[in-house]
């Protein structure tokens, strides 16, 4: 008898990868022991039967988490199992992406020398991918999501390729859209015209050479008033209005320039009046803007002088002359008034009127300005033709000082409010009083009568000094009286007379 000694088979698999791509072949190996002389294999893919009966087994369909296994049947005689499994492999399979990149610009549309940003955005490109930016087909720039320039010109094309680190990948490279860059070039300044014009005639319009202008009233350009070559401003008021004028080719604006409008308004001139003591030459000053004319007539006619002091001719009246400013061709729209003055010797003279003891006085003075009244009783005034009450009925002597700048007149006349009667004058009395005004004596003459009484009253019509006679001549001693007026009353047999006298 042979008695063979019982073996175990056994049986262990590998895989030559088992994280793989999708589509990827994979080519499975048995390891077998004890398997006789003529063993058979069975590969397993997710426990069913696959491939033929032998130590390795290929598959370039495999999906991810297919479990591969192997089943040896031993052809030894003696065996303790029969048949054995293998280990199982379970396999990794990977997707098979395809890498793709885009660019966008952050304006297609610039000024030459804007600087741009171009900015990349990829799928599938790995953890680690590199970025190739291209501009005309030549390589520039960094491995970057963005690349920048500011020396593009017109029409330069832009784009970028991404070399993915993705293992399972239809293509390594992705090639990007282009992008075809718009470059205008920044304009030339353009050309302005600044406008004068006269306050209140036709405005002109402001102009500029150049296309696409635009108008700004702001340094800053951010308020626009007008497009175009012309622009009519609509001011009216005078004053300096500046504007800043750009040319703008698609959104590249120039440099800005500035147009001036101005508008003139020339100030009537004013005058201060001069005058003169008698007949003379006066000199009238105005202060006014840019030259100033002077002229004898308020409106038309020719200068007759120019500057801002004017020296008139001899003159023997107060006569009028006028002046207008001429600032930058532009007059005044209406002409000032000068006053030259020639003062003459004035007259004080004035008359009254009187109700019991309101009296109203009218002022009768020539050549003169300005008024002084004494009424008599302490009271004065500088109104021009007063209303006075007085507190008695008696006599007073009234002073009015008429004057002007260079001369002066006074007058005093008696106002009688005395009841009726007290200084009556009668009969035909060929009296003379002098000398009057009288410093010491008074002599009085009557020619045809003897004078009885003699009577002297001061302004308030108070008696202080009275003299009995019967004589056609008397002298008396006015020493002892103060300077001012009196009323002398002369009594005769023929009737009363009542005459002005004055103390020196």
């Amino acid at each position: 008898m042979t008695v063979n000694s019982s073996v175990t088979p056994a049986v262990s698999i590998s895989a030559s990868d088992n994280n793989i791509c999708a589509g990827t072949n994979v080519t499975f190996t048995a390891s077998p022991t004890n398997e006789g002389s003529s063993p058979t294999y069975q590969w397993q893919l997710n426990g069913s039967n696959v491939g033929a009966s032998s130590t390795t087994y290929s598959n370039s369909g495999l999906a991810d988490g297919d479990i591969v296994s192997c089943v040896l049947t031993s052809s030894e005689t003696c065996t303790s199992t029969n048949p054995v499994t293998s280990n199982n492999i379970t396999m990794i399979v990977n997707a098979t992406v395809t890498p793709t990149i885009s660019i966008t610009v952050t304006d297609s549309s610039i000024c030459t020398g804007a600087i741009v940003t171009f900015t990349a955005n990829g799928t599938n490109g790995g953890s680690t991918p590199t970025y190739q930016w291209k501009l005309n087909g030549t390589n520039v720039g960094v491995s970057s999501t963005t690349y920048s320039n500011s020396s593009l010109t017109n029409g330069d094309i832009v784009s970028c390729m991404l070399t993915s680190s993705e293992t399972c990948i239809t293509s390594s490279t992705a090639n990007s859209n282009n992008i075809t860059m718009t470059v205008n070039t920044i304009p030339s300044s353009p050309t302005t015209n600044d406008e004068d014009a006269c306050y209140g005639s036709t405005i002109p319009s402001l102009t500029s050479t150049g296309t696409n202008i635009e108008w700004y009233n702001n340094s800053s350009l951010t308020n626009l008033v007008n497009t175009g070559n012309t622009y009519a401003t609509g001011q009216t008021n005078a004053g300096t209005y500046t504007y800043y004028v750009i040319e703008n080719n698609n959104g590249c604006k120039s440099s800005a320039v500035t147009a001036t409008l101005t508008i003139t308004q020339a100030i009537t001139p004013i005058i201060n009046y001069d005058w003169t003591c008698g007949s003379g030459s006066v000199t009238l000053t105005a202060s006014g803007q840019g030259t100033i004319y002077w002229y004898t007539s308020l409106t038309g006619g020719t200068p007759i002088d120019s500057g801002s002091a004017f020296n008139t001719p001899v003159i023997n009246y107060t006569t009028n002359y006028y002046a207008e400013s001429n600032l930058n061709g532009c007059v005044s729209n209406s002409r000032g008034l000068g006053l030259a003055i020639v003062y003459h010797q004035p007259t004080a003279n004035f008359s009254y009127t009187a109700n019991i003891l309101d009296v109203s006085f009218t002022n009768n003075s020539t050549n003169s300005d300005t008024y002084f009244w004494d009424f008599g009783d302490n009271s004065t005034s500088n109104a021009i033709n007063p209303l006075h009450t007085y507190a008695q009925e008696q006599v007073y002597n009234v002073m009015l000082v008429a004057e002007n700048p260079c001369y002066v007149d006074t007058i005093y006349k008696i106002v009688d409010l005395s009841p009726v009667g007290m200084f009556a004058v009668s009969g035909n009395n060929d009296i003379v009083i002098y000398p009057n005004p009288a410093k010491t004596y008074l002599q009085i003459k009557s020619s045809s009568n003897n004078i009885l009484n003699i009577d002297i009253y001061n302004i308030y019509g108070q008696k202080i000094k009275q003299l009995k006679l019967d004589n056609t001549k008397a002298v008396i001693d006015i020493k002892t009286l103060s300077k001012g007026v009196y009323l002398i009353k002369l009594q005769t047999a023929k009737g009363t007379l009542i005459k002005k006298i004055i103390k020196e």
